[in-house]
């Protein structure tokens, strides 16, 4: 145990500071660690230069000289082609290019100079018919989307809401009470409670393909279409501007 000179209290031997006042306590010396060593060398190798190279003068050409400007073997570089303008075609002399005359919409004629053996040279012909059209078909408007189809609805003429409107969705569509059975179209707020003639499934709309039926679900009351009471279990089509009575509630059939 080490004790501090200030506060008089034992500290372990390997603190450096008191616990209680922090004062510097002398502890026992570090052990350093053992020195690296030295990094290791390598000969640098210098290239001798041999008596042959020596005796050979050294070159006085510039860095920057082209190559084979001196040197009667070399190869010359490829001459690159030369346009050059379309002549006289009435004239003796042949030009080293031909000239492709190709007509366009608006008849008015351009010169393009073609190499001599090129491949369009084989096609002349068939080039100098070919026509560019005035119009691409990309560039013409787009066709309007045809309309939606139109949705039945039945439209309420006598009943306790004038004008209340029903849609017929595809399918089977039940009219009745709600408040009995689930129906897809309620009549319970139509009648009054005084006088009720609308059965719990009194007749069901069949909306297929365009095509409008109705069918008496074997109702008390009946199910009636222009006046024409309609046989249980049958189904009778309706057109727009019929009228169904369902009880005591009587609706007209419009399309849209």
């Amino acid at each position: 145990m080490v004790r501090c000179p200030r506060c008089q209290c034992n500290n372990p031997d390997q603190a450096c500071a008191c616990g209680r006042c922090s004062h510097a306590l002398l502890g026992p010396p570090v052990q350093l660690a053992a020195p690296l060593p030295e990094p290791m060398t390598e000969p640098v190798s210098v290239p001798v230069m041999l008596a042959a190279d020596a005796e050979r003068p050294l070159s006085t050409r510039p860095a920057l000289a082209r190559p084979f400007e001196d040197d009667e073997d070399a190869i010359p570089p490829a001459a690159s082609p030369r346009w050059v303008a379309a002549r006289d075609p009435n004239a003796t002399h042949v030009p080293t290019v031909s000239t492709l005359q190709v007509s366009v919409a608006d008849g008015t004629p351009f010169a393009r100079l073609v190499p001599p053996d090129h491949p369009m040279n084989d096609s002349v012909a068939q080039a100098g018919n070919a026509t560019v059209p005035a119009t691409d078909p990309a560039d013409q408007a787009p066709t309007a989307p045809p309309p939606p189809a139109a949705r039945p609805k039945l439209v309420v003429l006598r009943g306790m809401k004038i004008n209340a409107e029903y849609p017929i969705y595809e399918g089977r569509n039940t009219l009745g009470r709600f408040a009995d059975k689930p129906v897809d179209i309620d009549l319970v707020s139509q009648e009054s409670a005084e006088q009720i003639w609308c059965s719990r499934q009194h007749a069901a709309v069949l909306f297929d393909k365009g095509n409008v039926l109705i069918e008496d679900l074997n109702s008390l009351n009946g199910t009636w279409v222009n006046g024409v009471r309609i046989h249980a279990g049958q189904t009778k089509p309706l057109r727009p501007g019929d009228v169904v009575q369902v009880g005591t509630v009587q609706m007209k059939l419009v399309m849209g």
